[in-house]
């Protein structure tokens, strides 16, 4: 069973990690996947932790960004609209990536601690293997 590294020891992993490694795990990350090996999975518990982190206060990029129309000299109607609007977006941002970095810890937490189960229905064997993994019947 992987234990989900502290900050510190996810650096010095991460740190030894080669580039493929690091986008393999975040990439799969940001698509709310979970990975095969134990060792990688708590790395990307982590790694989705750090995303949460940031994801669950990036929609204040918002009203910060609209800051920059006060600069311009324009008008406080105009301050405002902006702000909704960056905000509106940041905020449906945030939304997508947190869901998504949620989903990525939960299934990687699975594989880490060695609780995961294969899905009802799949089985090892048996059907055809498709280019993308999946199974159909033989022809």
């Amino acid at each position: 069973m992987a234990k989900i590294p502290d900050p510190e020891q996810y650096r010095r992993a991460w740190s030894q990690l080669g580039l493929k490694d690091r986008r393999r795990i975040v990439r799969a990350v940001n698509r709310g996947e979970a990975l095969d090996k134990r060792k990688e999975a708590a790395l990307a518990v982590a790694t989705a932790r750090r995303q949460k982190r940031f994801w669950s206060k990036a929609w204040l990029f918002g009203p910060v960004g609209a800051l920059f129309t006060l600069l311009s000299e324009a008008s406080w109607q105009i301050y405002l609209a902006n702000a909704v609007v960056l905000t509106l977006i940041m905020a449906l941002m945030s939304w997508f990536w947190l869901r998504r970095a949620n989903r990525a810890e939960d299934a990687n937490l699975a594989v880490a601690t060695g609780k995961q189960r294969r899905p009802k229905g799949k089985s090892k064997g048996g059907g055809k293997q498709t280019r993308r993994g999946g199974e159909h019947l033989p022809d």
